[in-house]
């Protein structure tokens, strides 16, 4: 039995690459031309034939459908880097203040102050937009 046998992890693996090419030149062929993007024109672009782009995708809207599934699940992964990377304000507060109970309140003051902000200038920008207009 030689690597790429049916359901060796070399096939499987090979399977995953293609799959994720086609995902990626489909969405550079949606981003330059539409979701018309001709899914022949796919498939000579990612240098496979146009049965194994219907393999994986039957459809064309099972195409878009997994090259937004792709672009979203990007995004949440970037989302959640975001939420766990610190601050130079968490830094600051970390180097100022002792670990324990003076850290704990500088953080919650920090963190109060921040959620208010926040809200404020949102119902302040709407208020503005509404009275004055957005022009």
């Amino acid at each position: 039995m030689n690597d790429h046998s049916p359901g060796t992890p070399a096939m499987r693996s090979d399977a995953r690459r293609n799959y994720e090419r086609l995902l990626h030149v489909a969405e550079d062929a949606f981003a330059r031309q539409g979701v018309n993007a001709s899914l022949t024109e796919v498939a000579k672009r990612a240098g496979v034939g146009i049965g194994t782009l219907y393999r994986h995708f039957p459809t064309r809207e099972a195409l878009i459908d997994a090259v937004l599934r792709e672009r979203f699940d990007r995004l949440s992964a970037r989302g959640g880097e975001l939420l766990e990377s610190r601050s130079p304000e968490d830094a600051l507060l970390a180097a100022n203040f002792a670990e324990g109970a003076p850290r704990t309140r500088a953080l919650a003051v920090f963190s109060s102050v921040s959620g208010l902000s926040l809200s404020a200038g949102l119902i302040l920008g709407g208020l503005l937009t509404s009275l004055a207009s957005w022009r």
